[in-house]
């Protein structure tokens, strides 16, 4: 039960908790963040309104939530998944360490990298 509040502190003071719906988004989609497609999903993440904090559901309270309600049927892609969410939470993800001051910003189209993420390397933005 400790190591599980330690790890919920962990994900609340992580960038990717502070995602907005859209942020979220783009943040599926940019390969080096998550490293699978998920094109498919992306309505489904969109007509859900998932934001960061949806997160913790979809990757560590009930990983089972990616097949059920966003029906990725593949269970690598899932595994994948859940491994990103993972290391953004250890701040080892591409949006790098969770910023003492708790802002977060990420603003992905076109393929082009989140601020603060240079060749899969946060930048310490």
């Amino acid at each position: 039960k400790e190591e599980r509040d330690r790890l919920r502190t962990r994900f609340y003071r992580s960038k990717l908790s502070k995602l907005t719906a859209v942020e979220l988004l783009d943040w599926f989609q940019y390969q080096k963040c998550v490293p699978t497609d998920v094109s498919k999903q992306l309505d489904q993440i969109r007509e859900l309104g998932l934001n960061g904090l949806s997160m913790w559901d979809y990757g560590v309270k009930n990983p089972a939530l990616l097949r059920k309600e966003l029906r990725i049927s593949s269970t690598v892609s899932r595994r994948t998944i859940v491994q990103a969410i993972c290391r953004e939470i250890e701040g080892l993800g591409c949006l790098g360490m969770p910023d003492p001051s708790g802002e977060v910003s990420l603003v992905v189209s076109s393929g082009e990298a989140p601020p603060g993420v240079t060749d899969n390397k946060p930048t310490g933005r």
